[in-house]
């Protein structure tokens, strides 16, 4: 019986291609993914948290994606099989003072600073920011689940409780009041964009709690620079990028 040798194909040619190898050459389009730097989820948030508490070394960074044709959960909740919680609308504007707040103790990790002695110092210095970031975190959590609770957002929320919170959100616009005011530094566009959001009043929930626990950072902040750190170019209390509450 005579052997049959099939004619070489050439791949190059996609006029002989078959559709199923056409298919997997077509250059694909890149995924509209969006990385949400102040409108994470609490899970990825909290993620957030437990990671620095393993690595105190890392930077803190909420890493909360999401995909813009389904930003109803975010890729890493996805990816956990998990149902994003977001930030209610009322306090909106506290998200913006707790990463301004992050933001102003991040260049201790990615500046170069000089600590009194060294590697010792340095690694003094990121332990002791670090239990301040994790304490101002537990803070904002705990502002969020206060205000949750009491507007009664949570578990299987009713349409009553959501057209009450709505109402309740809209009666409050009047009361933002925009800072025009520039100054340069993300810490202070942060906390310059809190103020075109709704924010609770003092008394109001946990906002006692949450302005106590910024006196508590301020004050971490500015003895573990004085502990460890030789020398800063600036003012801690020029570069806070909140008002310290009087409270």
């Amino acid at each position: 019986m005579a052997d049959f040798i099939m004619p070489r194909t050439n791949c190059q040619d996609p006029d002989v291609l078959s559709s199923d190898k056409k298919a997997k050459t077509q250059h694909k389009l890149p995924k509209p993914y969006i990385n949400l730097a102040t409108l994470w989820c609490l899970q990825c948030f909290r993620c957030a948290v437990r990671h620095l508490d393993e690595e105190p070394f890392d930077v803190f960074h909420v890493a909360c994606s999401i995909d813009v044709r389904c930003p109803l959960t975010c890729d890493e909740c996805k990816d956990r099989d998990d149902k994003c919680d977001w930030i209610p609308q009322g306090i909106r504007g506290h998200v913006f003072e707790l990463m301004a707040l992050i933001k102003f103790v991040e260049k201790y990790w990615t500046d170069d600073i000089a600590y009194k002695d060294g590697y010792e110092s340095q690694e003094k210095a990121y332990a002791e920011l670090g239990t301040a970031i994790n304490g101002l975190c537990t803070a904002f959590d705990d502002l969020v689940e206060t205000h949750k609770k009491d507007h009664m957002l949570t578990g299987n929320v009713s349409d009553e409780a959501k057209a009450g919170y709505f109402a309740w959100c809209e009666a409050r616009q009047h009361m933002v009041r925009p800072n025009t005011q520039y100054i340069e530094g993300l810490h202070f566009q942060y906390a310059r964009r809190a103020t075109e959001h709704l924010r609770l009043r003092m008394g109001e929930g946990a906002s006692i709690s949450w302005a106590a626990a910024i006196c508590a950072f301020y004050l971490a902040v500015t003895s573990t620079v004085e502990k460890y750190v030789t020398s800063w170019s600036y003012s801690i209390v020029d570069q806070f990028p909140l008002e310290i509450p009087d409270l």
